[in-house]
Formats: structure tokens, sequence, C-alpha cells
């Protein structure tokens, strides 16, 4: 027995489509949030930087070899400045250009 089905039922589109209703997950009153946390890890970065300037003489600074920490203090920096380009919203974007240098920016810099 062969039986036929109506293989156009299965692909009827309506004429009149509902509205979307898109969440684009904006940030909103949380966007200065990673702007503060960049800032403490920063602080926190040159206070290392300054800490580890002052006791450079020092066995355990000279053991860890200071080049070496501030080195690791650089790699926290550059790190931590992901979270300028992931704290953006994409709302109101001054051009598409921009928009996609903040979202190639964020791989680079984590």
């Amino acid at each position: 027995d062969v039986v036929y089905t109506n293989i156009v039922s299965y692909n009827v589109i309506p004429l009149e489509l509902p509205d979307s209703d898109v969440n684009d997950n904006m940030l909103d009153d949380i966007i200065w949030v990673g702007y503060v946390c960049f800032g403490i890890v920063s602080f926190s970065v040159f206070i290392c930087l300054f800490w580890t300037f002052l006791n450079r003489s020092r066995v355990v600074v000279r053991a860890a070899q200071p080049f070496f920490l501030y080195m690791i203090a650089f790699g926290v920096l550059v790190l931590s400045g992901s979270l300028i380009p992931l704290s953006m919203d994409s709302l109101d974007p001054p051009s598409q250009t921009w928009s996609v240098g903040v979202c190639m920016s964020i791989p680079w810099f984590a």
C-alpha cells in the first residue's frame, strides 16, 4: 500500500506572523559593575607592582624574579581589560565598526 501525504500542509507559513518578542539580555542597570571590577583589579595590580618594586632586594622576591612578577601583574591587567568591552551594551553603538571592534577585542584581551 502507498500512503500519500499532503506535504504542502507541512510547509504552510501563516500570512500574519505574531510580533517577535526579543530579549536582548542588555545589562541595563548593572553596566557599571564591569567597570568597577576592572578598577579594583587594576588598583590591586598596581599595589602588587609597587610592593614588588619596594621589596625587589629581599630574598623571597629575588627568588621569584621581580621581572617575572612584573610580567604576571601585566598579564593580569591585560586579562582584566576584557571586563571593559564585556560591560558595553550594543543598544546604541556609535557605528557598526565600533561594535565589531568592541566584540573582537574580547578574545584578544582574554
